[in-house]
C-alpha cells in the first residue's frame, strides 16, 4: 500500500488503514517502523468497523471520486499487480 500512496498520492489517491481498537501508541509505532507515510486514522470505540460491517481484518473498500463503494475485498491483497494499477488508473482517470 506504501508503494501505491507514492505511486498516486500525487494523481488524487487517498490511503485510509483504520486502525480498531489500538492506542496511539500503537498505531503510531506499527505505522513508523513499518515506514507507512499513508493516513491512519484511529477508531478506538469501532464505530466505522461497525458501520461499514467489516467481518475480518483486514477488509479493503475502494471507494471512488463520487464517495461510492466500487470495491470490498476481504483478505490480503497483492496491491503491486497490473490489475490493482489498471484499476486504480481508471478511477483516478489517468
Amino acid at each position: 500500500m506504501e508503494a501505491l500512496h507514492n505511486k498516486y498520492k500525487d494523481s488524487g489517491l487517498k490511503i485510509l488503514a483504520i486502525n480498531t481498537r489500538e492506542t496511539h501508541a500503537q498505531a503510531s509505532g506499527f505505522m513508523e517502523e513499518n515506514g507507512f507515510t499513508f493516513l491512519a486514522p484511529l477508531d478506538m470505540d469501532g464505530r466505522v468497523t461497525q458501520s461499514y460491517g467489516v467481518p475480518v481484518f483486514p477488509t479493503i473498500f475502494i471507494i471512488d471520486r463520487e464517495n461510492m463503494i466500487v470495491a470490498r475485498m476481504i483478505g490480503g491483497v497483492d496491491w503491486n499487480t497490473p490489475m490493482v494499477h489498471t484499476t486504480i488508473d481508471r478511477l483516478l482517470d489517468l
